[in-house]
């Protein structure tokens, strides 16, 4: 092999080298760049959940499906009975 075609094949095995690192590099690159935006995108969501939920709580008032008894201390408490015994006084 005469020391021209050794330096060109030298040179094609450095590039054919650097072209399969570069791509390497790249596809770490396009992976932390996914996770970034996944995450990012996550927490966009979630901000926009929590905002839309607030706004909703705001209009609509917050319901509780199971009213305080006096032993769970609600500031607001009434005893049981009390509305309906009121009524039935009159």
């Amino acid at each position: 092999m005469s020391p021209q075609e050794a330096k060109e094949e030298l040179l094609e095995t450095i590039h054919d080298e650097v072209t399969r690192e570069s791509a390497v590099i790249i596809r770490d690159a396009e992976t932390r760049t996914k996770a970034e935006a996944d995450k990012k995108a996550r927490e966009i969501l979630s901000l926009a959940i929590q905002r839309v939920r607030a706004d909703h709580s705001a209009e609509h008032g917050v319901h509780h499906p199971y009213p305080l008894r006096r032993s769970e201390g609600g500031p607001h408490h009434r005893p049981r009975g009390a509305a309906t015994s009121a009524l039935s006084s009159s």
